[in-house]
């Protein structure tokens, strides 16, 4: 069901702290709660730039000659299968 407009003015809040004093008060009482979801926002932000970065690092490698000696290899942000044949990458 689609939300609908008001009709008529908004009402504003007449005392905007006793508003907002209310407010916290509701979320003091589920502080825990908050601060969970609070800490889990910013660990969800900080996992979402960890992996361009770490294929910038590992681009960087590359150019610099490095060949890991494991056979799998993350290449454009998914992970592939590779071989090599005397020091060169081949898929």
């Amino acid at each position: 069901m689609p939300m609908r407009m008001p009709k008529g003015p908004i009402e504003k809040p007449k005392d905007r702290k006793k508003v907002l004093l209310r407010l916290g008060g509701y979320i003091y009482a589920h502080r825990w709660l908050a601060l969970g979801a609070i800490g889990l926002t910013a660990a969800s932000n900080l996992l979402a730039l960890l992996g361009p970065m770490l294929h910038r690092l590992q681009k960087s490698l590359m150019k610099r000659g490095y060949r890991p000696k494991h056979k799998c290899v993350i290449l454009r942000g998914r992970i592939k299968m590779a071989g090599y044949r005397r020091g060169i990458m081949y898929r």
